[in-house]
């Protein structure tokens, strides 16, 4: 049920489904719907546009296509008429009314009960402050969906930064121990050089030779983490991510993400069609991050039928990270 509210030129256009608030939009059509042709054509694309969306876009979720479209007219409006043929001219095969706001809840039902009567709908607001229920059973999420993309991106750009905060202090702990290890070594060597011979010789030289071996394998490992800490490596894989994310077909979805080094990566998942997973492949191939993305394995889905398993490998381009 699409019950739009009209004052003016202001629309607010409200989708029920399944005695449910599912959708809220709120549009000036820039002039008067009542007075204005060119405004009463504006605000017939918009409940088109609606209707449009839930056929397209939602697809069986948004049932068996038999609407029923509610016009309340708020204030004085003399062209109820008009607007209610025009309405049917454009979706005759729907359920058409247009009323007053003092009627606006004839015949409309919102929230059912058996023991009370349907609450009457006196007005819908943008924030449905007007909606006087008295039992209200509506359920309302105006957050849109791609907030949650972007704090999963901010979340992995923090944990990111931690674990390379903590590598770095990690590596300097580890080079000042090397460096205080390789110190007291020396200074034993030094020692034992100046300490007049307990033992025999060939004791003194079996020893000094196990200590400059420990003290050539501390040198070497102080040699390959001062390489590491030269290189300075800081990865952005959060905007990898966020760019995979963003070139991602709607209809596929990647369950699997992985890579063998810092240059390559592999993208497995799911798919409804292989047309999906091919737009996948030429999207990531246009990616500034990637030198190339090649199609592995395509195959329909053994364990769930209707969709296509897919295998896509990828190369960085010069991307060096943890």
């Amino acid at each position: 049920m699409l019950v739009v509210l009209v004052e003016g030129s202001d629309i607010t256009l409200t989708v029920f489904q399944n005695q449910t608030l599912d959708f809220i939009r709120r549009r000036n059509v820039a002039e008067d719907i009542c007075q204005s042709r060119k405004g009463l054509a504006r605000f017939t694309e918009e409940i088109s546009a609606i209707i449009q969306y839930y056929n397209i876009e939602i697809g069986e979720k948004s049932g068996d296509g038999n609407w029923r479209l509610i016009t309340v007219l708020r204030g004085s409006c003399e062209g109820a008429d008009e607007i209610a043929d025009s309405l049917r001219g454009k979706f005759g095969d729907f359920e058409v009314k247009v009323v007053s706001e003092t009627r606006a809840g004839d015949n409309t039902p919102v929230v059912t009960d058996s023991e009370k009567p349907a609450a009457p709908l006196v007005a819908i607001g943008l924030a449905m402050g007007l909606l006087d229920v008295p039992q209200p059973k509506l359920k309302i999420n105006l957050v849109p969906p791609e907030s949650t993309d972007v704090k999963a991106v901010k979340k992995c750009a923090l944990v990111t930064a931690n674990i390379a905060a903590v590598v770095l202090i990690v590596m300097i702990l580890a080079v000042g121990m090397l460096s205080a290890i390789l110190n007291k070594t020396d200074e034993t060597i030094v020692r034992l050089k100046q300490k007049e011979p307990v033992t025999g010789t060939r004791a003194l030289l079996v020893e000094q030779q196990k200590i400059s071996q420990q003290a050539k394998e501390l040198r070497e490992k102080l040699g390959r983490i001062n390489e590491i800490l030269h290189t300075e490596h800081c990865g952005d894989w959060h905007l990898v991510l966020e760019d995979i994310r963003r070139r991602t077909p709607q209809s596929l979805w990647i369950t699997t993400l992985s890579g063998e080094n810092s240059s390559k990566i592999a993208i497995k998942g799911r798919s409804s069609s292989y047309e999906a997973v091919h737009l996948f492949v030429d999207m990531l191939g246009k990616s500034e991050y990637m030198a190339s993305a090649a199609l592995v394995e395509a195959e329909k889905d053994e364990s769930v039928e209707g969709l296509v398993s897919y295998w896509i490998d990828c190369a960085l381009r010069t991307f060096e990270g943890t």
